[in-house]
């Protein structure tokens, strides 16, 4: 998936844009194919496919419906009213699906993280869904870090895995004591 998040990036910043969206609110995406289609300059059955493709994937769900028994709406003209969506932002992606990868760049420095290993919030939350249960935080760190180890993933404080070369800046191979 490339093109498709074209059609992704213009549904956020669509839900964004509307005045009464609040930071943490969820995305609710109203629009209309052809102004999709506009907006990223493909042809209405490209931005078909691209939102089949965002929705097989799981960044976008349809408030109406499954694919082919979708209830859209016709207005008194007997055109189609908008289509809805929900659009998932990447932290509810992420929650929600084990194959993404964490980001490569910290949001706030742009510098790089150490692969892998995603934000705490979202490990813990992968956690609690895994064993269904609401265990403290203090649990949570020893087994964040035993499924980071387990999937080779570098480690605080753990010799074996650091990340770190003899000048202490971070890289992606484990240091070797030489």
């Amino acid at each position: 998936m490339d093109a498709e998040f074209r059609a992704y990036d213009y549904m956020v910043a669509a839900c964004k844009s509307n005045p009464d969206y609040k930071p943490g609110d969820p995305l609710k995406f109203y629009g209309r194919r052809w102004r999709i289609a506009n907006a990223i300059n493909r042809s209405l059955s490209q931005v078909d496919t691209m939102l089949a493709a965002l929705e097989d994937a799981g960044w976008i769900t349809s408030l109406q419906g499954p694919r082919g028994e979708r209830k859209q709406r016709q207005t008194a003209r007997g055109r189609l009213t908008t289509i809805e969506y929900e659009v998932l932002e990447h932290d509810e992606y992420a929650m929600k699906h084990e194959d993404c990868p964490g980001q490569r760049y910290d949001e706030e420095t742009g510098k790089p993280v150490k692969p892998g290993r995603m934000a705490k919030g979202l490990e813990y939350a992968r956690i609690r869904k895994l064993v269904k249960l609401d265990l403290p935080d203090s649990w949570l760190e020893p087994i964040a870090e035993a499924m980071a180890a387990k999937r080779g993933v570098a480690v605080k404080g753990n010799p074996s895995t650091d990340a770190v070369d003899n000048k202490g800046k971070d890289t992606c191979e484990p240091h070797s004591e030489t």
